[in-house]
């Protein structure tokens, strides 16, 4: 999918009426964000690209304008709404508002969206595919504890506390999960996570988890180790003891061992620098890398 924002699998159904009428809005176009430099971005779908294409066009004209993706994506691909009697009445007001200025972009299938900070996942695609993700989620939230979560910084502020349960409900209903990525994140110099880990330090970390951010996220047996580091002996068994009875690492390969008290899964990651060297991995697993890597795009070249 060598789109900047979304993948896709479906047709558009209503594609050129879209293209038309975005091509229509062109004349009267403005801006506060780009002002006089709109003309730069014209004309805002490539006609030559496919359908996915162009709504991904779409997509980082409304970002590039102030428009954060989620709305973006509901602006463009809106459930529908108009005789669903369980919206609510304040995500109703929304799409009303919204289509008097974008024209649902009709037939997806399924859509997933990133920007590289936020993911998302429309729900018809999660319906449909249930083996895309632990349980059928969404997907999984992995937190850590030093600095509090979801934008509130600390879990031993009670109204920080109470905000972030609150979001975590929300989350836990909507159909995400979480797991334990450790309190600390320190690393093996400090006795952590990493070669040199200290026993005594594990034991601190992933307690001070379970104390001070489970009661607020709910449980989870997820653990997504910090690194990827593999845990062994007496520091694995704190960490087990603890709960997590899947313990995820960060691999170049694919791992699926069933122990008895425990499941020891990796974590392939599939960023630029798994792009760049595991690239024959990424194609096996996942897509073909080149059809993602911009061939513009200057040579980077990572630390080791």
């Amino acid at each position: 999918h060598p789109n900047r924002l979304i993948l896709h699998n479906g047709e558009i159904n209503t594609i050129r009426g879209n293209v038309d009428r975005m091509i229509a809005r062109e004349e009267t176009l403005s801006s506060p964000v780009m002002q006089g430099d709109m003309d730069k971005v014209l004309p805002v779908i490539q006609g030559e690209g496919s359908d996915s294409a162009m709504l991904d066009n779409t997509l980082e004209f409304l970002m590039m304008n102030g428009v954060p993706l989620p709305l973006a994506v509901m602006m463009t691909i809106p459930e529908p709404w108009q005789n669903e009697r369980d919206i609510s009445r304040t995500r109703r007001d929304l799409y009303r508002y919204y289509a008097t200025m974008m024209e649902p972009w009709d037939g997806p299938a399924a859509i997933l969206f990133s920007d590289g900070d936020v993911m998302g996942v429309v729900d018809a695609f999660v319906a449909e595919h249930p083996d895309f993700s632990w349980n059928g989620h969404k997907g999984t939230i992995a937190l850590t504890g030093f600095q509090g979560a979801f934008g509130y910084p600390s879990y031993d502020d009670h109204a920080c506390q109470a905000e972030i349960k609150k979001v975590a409900d929300a989350l836990r209903a909507d159909g995400w999960s979480f797991a334990s990525h450790s309190y600390t994140h320190n690393s093996g110099v400090y006795g952590f996570w990493g070669t040199g880990c200290i026993p005594d330090k594990i034991y601190y970390d992933i307690n001070k988890w379970v104390d001070r951010v489970s009661p607020w996220i709910g449980e989870t047996n997820l653990f997504l180790a910090p690194f990827g580091y593999r845990a062994t002996g007496e520091a694995l068994q704190h960490v087990l003891n603890a709960g997590f009875n899947i313990y995820c690492t960060v691999d170049d390969h694919v791992v699926n061992e069933l122990y008895e008290d425990y499941a020891l899964q990796s974590r392939i990651e599939i960023g630029g620098y798994s792009m760049t060297y595991y690239r024959d991995l990424l194609n096996e697993l996942f897509f073909d890398v080149d059809s993602v890597l911009d061939p513009g795009r200057p040579q980077v070249v990572y630390d080791e």
